[in-house]
């Protein structure tokens, strides 16, 4: 099967606060949580209804998909047998998800018209929601007279996901738990995730460390 491009960069802290704080100030708000703290794939996600959403045993189910032929969605089957998984849902996103959970539509993620998303809507829906973000944090739109202001690094769903899975690391969550809840068909892949965190893990204590050295001036001692 055709494994989507994997954007291995994982959300700043400072990204991760964003989600965090606006989730209630957009309509993409409340999915990106859900994409970050289950970690499901887009396609999962605009498939996702709120029956598949148990609050009370705080249980995400996955067991459906959205395939796009010429810009019309269509629900099917995950890929593979371990794409249909039961997500443990932290208490972060119980409480947001109490907060917003749907009487009116069964979709969790619907589009403007209460169905489920295009492929177009959902890029539309996506442009939005980063532009909300970098206006929401001092950023400003385009003009005759001034350029756009841009204030944060946009990212993507795909990010997002790799970001669960990098809080998975972090947790010690160990690898055949973390492949159960991505719904990796194949270890393999899950472990070259933890193996490329290890790696950016690593880089980033390196980051750290030289930028301490440089604030205390060890390099202009040692030079002389």
């Amino acid at each position: 099967p055709k494994i989507e491009p994997m954007e291995r960069q994982p959300l700043s802290e400072e990204q991760i606060k964003m989600v965090n704080e606006t989730w209630d100030t957009h309509f993409m708000g409340y999915p990106a949580m859900i994409m970050l703290y289950c970690g499901l794939r887009k396609g999962e996600l605009l498939a996702l209804r709120w029956n598949d959403i148990d609050l009370d045993a705080d249980i995400l189910t996955v067991d459906k998909s959205i395939e796009t032929i010429t810009n019309q969605p269509k629900v099917k089957a995950p890929k593979s047998k371990a794409g249909t998984r039961k997500i443990p849902i932290p208490t972060i996103l119980h409480n947001v998800l109490i907060q917003v959970r749907g009487a009116e539509n069964e979709i969790v993620c619907p589009g403007s018209t209460g169905r489920i998303m295009s492929v177009s809507a959902y890029k539309s829906a996506w442009r939005s929601y980063m532009n909300h973000l970098n206006l929401y944090y001092g950023g400003s739109k385009a003009s005759r007279s001034k350029k756009k202001i841009v204030v944060i690094q946009p990212f993507t769903a795909h990010m997002l996901r790799h970001t669960y899975a990098t809080l998975l690391y972090d947790a010690g969550v160990d690898i055949k738990t973390a492949q159960r809840y991505l719904g990796h068909a194949n270890v393999k892949l899950t472990l070259a995730t933890y193996i490329h965190l290890t790696k950016y893990k690593e880089g980033k204590a390196m980051d750290a460390f030289n930028k301490m050295i440089d604030e205390k001036k060890l390099i202009d001692q040692a030079i002389g």
